[in-house]
């Protein structure tokens, strides 16, 4: 029991709550739709990964401008992290903790989609819209959009695919005309180091590191320092990244983030050009992106569609993947080259 539990129901509590017999969750990742909640769950041992993604109501004066916020361990150890409250006080910090900007989500033209007249009263909502959770053999998927920038005619979804046990790849897609900035943030655990080499980002704990890869052409990295607060009046400093990106139109932010303990290599992410199949025609960004990714010997191909593409019989072509699903994963890693691959696993219709 925490020490909050043993304070407010004593001594004999803590004991009889110590000898209860403990079991492992006859589950791993879990889908809590009602509150927004979704978990990509590894196992239950301490080393496990984990990615918890929400975008659900804002409730009450209590609750953050979290939506499409993701928190990231890997190897047992926290990579991506929430701010924290630390406070009530109706001060900076409370904002700075409380906002958009202080979570690992999005945000357009450099205006938040969550406003806050005080320390309680949230005075702009966004409603979560687009949510769905698949869990597959190979991968899981999980998306969740909202309509913070409709008065402005964008509409925001993010879509996470998890390819078990230690590859995601985050897809931000901006449905929008006109020139606007996007922008990605990352909190990272104040435990570790982040260091970024020709687009690479590195994150180095005390047991673990991870690695991101910015793919879509145009993207700028900046590192700052944040604040995060795991307890009620205590702050320190974290390392923070914000991803820039102005586009006309459509866009769409590609990010893969891969790793585990501190032998951990960065995979080989690359996008592929992509193809109708009974149109014979190239498919655009617009329409359609693929992924291949390389880890050692593992390779698979991940196809994102962002609009309607199938006109008739008709398949998105990427590499030697024929995919008929609006997010689909190949596993290629006994696929010989050249040798045409048509068992993906659907993780989107």
């Amino acid at each position: 029991m925490d020490f909050e539990g043993a304070w407010d129901f004593g001594r004999k509590a803590s004991l009889e709550y110590r000898s209860l017999p403990a079991e492992k969750p006859g589950f791993t990742s879990a889908c809590l739709k009602d509150s927004g909640n979704y978990y990509l769950r590894e196992s239950w041992e301490e080393n496990a990964n984990l990615l918890h993604f929400t975008c659900g109501a804002m409730s009450t004066g209590h609750c953050h401008g979290d939506k499409l916020h993701v928190d990231l361990v890997l190897n047992g150890e926290d990579v991506l992290v929430d701010g924290g409250r630390s406070t009530y006080k109706d001060i900076l910090l409370r904002f700075e903790l409380k906002g958009n900007m202080g979570h690992n989500t999005t945000i357009v033209d450099k205006k938040p989609f969550t406003t806050f007249t005080d320390s309680w009263d949230t005075r702009k909502l966004s409603l979560p819209v687009n949510r769905s959770f698949h869990t597959g053999k190979k991968a899981e998927f999980v998306q969740g959009g909202h309509l913070g920038y409709i008065s402005e005619g964008i509409f925001v979804n993010r879509r996470i695919i998890w390819i078990k046990p230690d590859i995601y790849l985050i897809n931000d897609q901006f449905y929008a005309t006109g020139e606007h900035e996007y922008r990605q943030y990352f909190h990272f655990a104040p435990e570790g180091c982040v260091s970024e080499e020709n687009g690479l980002l590195t994150f180095r704990g005390k047991k673990n590191a991870a690695f991101f890869q910015f793919l879509t052409e145009g993207v700028s990295l900046e590192e700052y320092s944040g604040i995060i607060s795991r307890h009620y009046n205590q702050c320190e400093e974290n390392v923070c990244v914000r991803a820039s990106l102005k586009k006309e139109g459509f866009a769409s932010m590609i990010t893969v983030i891969n790793g585990g303990d501190s032998l951990a290599e960065a995979v080989q992410a690359e996008l592929l050009d992509t193809w109708s199949h009974t149109r014979f025609i190239n498919l655009n960004e617009t329409e359609v992106q693929a992924v291949k990714i390389t880890a050692g010997r593992r390779r698979y191909v991940v196809i994102l569609c962002h609009n309607e593409l199938f006109h008739s019989s008709d398949a998105v072509i990427a590499g030697d993947c024929f995919g008929v699903g609006n997010v689909c994963v190949f596993d290629v890693s006994e696929v010989k080259e050249g040798e045409r691959c048509y068992g993906g696993e659907v993780l989107h219709v």
